[in-house]
């Protein structure tokens, strides 16, 4: 198992008030902890993979909305809202904060939409 600390957690001293992040590996001492550590770490990629994979979403369709480009606005809207949606169910965002994205979102491009000239 992997532990990342700071150094003025573990009250060691530190060169010129600088603090650093020191790496501590602990050797479990059952198999079933063993297990565990790799499980916690294949999910922690998982959910790492996931949680980047919103997040760039995300900043793909601000960007599109920051530019008014409404074509690529609306490609993405439907993934990026399923995207969300999808984080709920996995546990990445509370229901209350996707729902909160999605509002902030609508909004931003309701707004977008509303200042382009009906075709």
């Amino acid at each position: 198992m992997c532990y990342l600390v700071h150094s003025h957690a573990l009250k060691w001293p530190s060169i010129k008030g600088q603090h650093t992040i020191l790496e501590i590996y602990l050797m479990a001492n059952h198999a079933s902890a063993v297990k565990r550590d790799r499980q916690n770490q294949k999910r922690r990629a998982i959910n790492r993979s996931h949680a980047q994979r919103l997040r760039s979403q995300l900043k793909r369709i601000r960007q599109a909305v920051t530019t008014n480009d409404i074509e690529k606005m609306n490609a993405l809207l439907s993934p990026t809202l399923s995207l969300i949606d999808k984080s709920i169910q996995k546990g990445l965002l509370h229901k209350n904060a996707a729902s909160r994205y999605k509002s902030r979102l609508m909004h931003k491009i309701n707004a977008v939409r509303a200042s382009q000239p009906a075709a």
